[in-house]
């Protein structure tokens, strides 16, 4: 391969920064977009495959499609394109390190943290593979692990040329130690080879180095002879016996008889290792008091509900203590210590949809019509406010429903200042009501309540909590926020974390639809709302 591109060269619409990584098929740079006033993951093809106008015609192809696969735990990709002799994908850039680097430096992973890993990125496979897409090259250095326990999937679409070419042997030109024998043989490739790379990984976490080796790997493929999967609790003593029953299904020779999707190889692998599936290792957060409410003053000109804006000043809670990740929190119960639930385990009350309509969400408060834009694309609903504006939407969920779990995945367009409310529950038409406030300026998250006020008193709203950060606010991070509301009293967790607890006495009791807004009270901006779940609350 030729040298590295220099800072300062400009490919297509992007400039090169700095070189990433080198690659099998290609160099990815870190770049500059100043269009769009953001930085970039650029993979640049190297000048063999650049030539090869089949392997291009693929790779373009399949990182078009890729860029319609919208995830919060798979990298996105932007643009794929050819600028001169330069063939090139950019997708969203990740910080943190790779699954790869985290097995190299620990020799193997404990079992909680690996299925803590592994249970995030099987939700996001299974999440590609209903959707028609196939990755084709999985091994650890395809999955990042970013800040607050995040777990990237990268590499769809642009990997695919590759798994599906062949080299002049007539082998994948995908990494063989964690493919399939039919895609080390230049077969076809479908999401059972996917999904025997998944478990090569889970193999090497556990035990430190993947199944197979590359030799062993490609002379079992000529030969056609069925490979014999070796004993995880072997090469690891540490672990039970049971699991070498599930890599065996996982790691069959013969496609049809591994698992059906990741999640159940997790789940069952969970099960051999006595340990519940989850997306986060154990945290133990700290009990938090609940602050008495502080008056704040309400704005000289006073809007419909959950469109106030607030000044919070009060203490901030660094509560952030270790790594852990959506839709698991935990919860302390009297003195006797921390349990970890994962309310995927917990009864679903509602999922938005999310399939570029806007089918789930209501608008049922009359937001004001000017300054803002709700459209509904495949995989997110886009709120983008000009000054002053709301824009916003109620879920539609079952009626009755009181305490419930509330679990939001969003991402905030870099540059916005907006604030975004989470309203919560709400008296009848609107006249009180608690919701999460977070203010892109401050980047914090705060509980609040909302007073319309009467005749004599006008609107004002409440800090029922201590001001929290939020990292990532205003660099486009995708945040993972789950918030319970249970009698009087709520909480928050972002990547199962608890950064506070609190109560309002005065929070409305009866069932009302949550709302999400967002507030152009601070400027303008765009939020991106990924996923909205309800789900019950467990007992105490």
């Amino acid at each position: 391969m030729i040298s590295a591109l220099a800072p300062g060269t400009r490919v297509g619409s992007f400039v090169i920064e700095s070189l990433v990584g080198t690659g099998n098929i290609a160099r990815v740079y870190r770049a500059y977009e100043p269009s769009l006033h953001r930085r970039v993951a650029l993979k640049v093809l190297a000048p063999a495959l650049a030539a090869d106008e089949d392997f291009v015609g693929r790779f373009r192809r399949d990182g078009t499609h890729a860029a319609q696969l919208q995830h919060p735990d798979i990298v996105s990709v932007y643009e794929v394109g050819r600028d001169g002799d330069a063939v090139f994908a950019a997708m969203r850039l990740v910080t943190g390190s790779t699954l790869r680097s985290m097995i190299a430096r620990r020799g193997h992973l404990r079992p909680a943290d690996a299925l803590a890993i592994l249970g995030r990125a099987a939700e996001a496979l299974d999440h590609a593979h209903r959707r028609g897409f196939v990755h084709g090259d999985l091994r650890p250095s395809n999955v990042f692990l970013e800040q607050g326990g995040q777990v990237s999937l990268s590499d769809f679409g642009p990997s695919m040329a590759a798994a599906t070419s062949v080299s002049a042997g007539g082998q994948s030109m995908a990494t063989p130690v964690y493919t399939g024998p039919e895609q080390v043989a230049g077969g076809d490739v479908d999401v059972r080879s996917d999904l025997y790379s998944f478990a090569a990984v889970a193999f090497e976490c556990l035990t430190g180095a993947p199944p197979f080796r590359a030799g062993d790997v490609v002379g079992s493929a000529r030969s056609g002879a069925p490979r014999a999967v070796p004993s995880a609790a072997e090469r690891n003593p540490e672990l039970p016996v049971g699991v070498d029953g599930v890599f065996e299904r996982g790691l069959a020779s013969e496609p049809a008889d591994r698992y059906a999707t990741a999640t159940g190889f997790v789940d069952d692998l969970g099960g051999a290792l006595g340990l519940r599936p989850r997306t986060g290792p154990s945290v133990r957060p700290s009990p938090a008091p609940a602050p008495t409410p502080a008056p704040i003053p309400a704005p000289a000109r006073p809007r419909r509900r959950r469109s106030l804006p607030v000044v919070l000043g009060v203490a901030v809670l660094a509560a952030l203590i270790g790594g852990a990740a959506f839709f698991s929190f935990a919860s302390t119960d009297g003195g006797s210590g921390a349990a970890t639930l994962d309310i995927n385990r917990t009864p679903l009350i509602y999922r938005a949809p999310l399939n570029g309509s806007e089918a789930g969400f209501v608008d049922t408060t009359g937001r004001p019509p000017g300054n803002r834009t709700v459209i509904a694309v495949p995989g997110a609903l886009v709120l983008t406010v000009g000054r002053d504006g709301q824009a916003g939407r109620d879920l539609v969920v079952p009626p009755g429903v009181v305490d419930y779990i509330m679990a939001v995945d969003f991402a905030i367009t870099p540059g916005s200042r907006v604030t975004l409310d989470l309203g919560l529950r709400w008296s009848t038409g609107g006249a009180v009501g608690d919701l999460l406030r977070v203010d892109t300026i401050e980047g914090n998250a705060t509980f609040a309540r909302f007073e319309r006020g009467t005749a004599g008193s006008g609107p004002r709203t409440l800090a029922v909590g201590d001001a929290v950060k939020v990292p990532g606010l205003t660099t486009g991070q995708v945040q993972h926020l789950a918030i319970v509301v249970r009698g009087n009293t709520l909480e928050l967790y972002r990547d199962g974390v608890r950064l506070v607890a609190t109560a309002d006495p005065k929070i409305p009791t009866a069932p009302t639809a949550p709302g999400i807004d967002a507030l152009g009270n601070l400027g303008t901006g765009t939020v991106r709302i990924l996923g909205v779940q309800l789900h019950s609350v467990p007992p105490r």
